[in-house]
This record gives structure tokens, C-alpha cells and sequence, in this order.
């Protein structure tokens, strides 16, 4: 009888993960367009854009239909000093 208890109290190991949230912030362009303020288009933009200019305007807009997304669209302040190099040579 001690052989069938003592089968039974087997451990098993299960492994359990814990996760930590680092980041408490939601993404620009999943927050609601009246909680964010001018600084905030500002300050994404110049970091993925990695100019130190504002940009001259940004839209911030979702859609919904077959796909439903949400973005921000940047116009940017200034062109690039090599947009029109090799221009002829860029592939579409």
C-alpha cells in the first residue's frame, strides 16, 4: 500500500513564467487623438525620423472597413539634403 501512495505524491514540475511589464506606455497612435498633446506628434516624429526639425504638419487618423487601422501621418518640414540624388537611378 505504501508503493501506490507514494506514486500518487509524485511531484511534477511545471514551469511558470512570469512576466514583468516594463513599459507602461500605449503606442502614439493607439491613444486617443484628445489625451495627446502637440509635444508628444513632435517628439515621436523626431525620434523615428531622427531630425532634429519639428514636422510641418501630421495627421492622426483610423479606419475601418475590410482592414481597420490606426496612424499618424507625418509632413515633414524639410526634404531630405540626398532625396534627389540619383534620382534617375532609384528603382520604383
Amino acid at each position: 500500500m505504501h508503493e501506490k501512495e507514494e506514486k500518487s505524491q509524485e511531484k511534477s514540475k511545471k514551469k511558470v513564467w512570469e512576466w514583468e511589464r516594463i513599459n507602461n506606455n500605449k503606442a502614439l497612435w493607439l491613444r486617443d487623438k484628445d489625451d495627446i498633446y502637440d509635444e508628444d506628434y513632435i517628439d515621436f516624429y523626431k525620434s523615428i525620423s531622427r531630425q532634429s526639425n519639428p514636422p510641418m504638419n501630421w495627421v492622426h487618423f483610423n479606419t475601418e472597413g475590410e482592414i481597420i487601422f490606426t496612424s499618424i501621418l507625418y509632413i515633414p518640414n524639410r526634404i531630405p539634403p540626398d532625396f534627389y540624388n540619383n534620382y534617375n537611378a532609384r528603382k520604383n
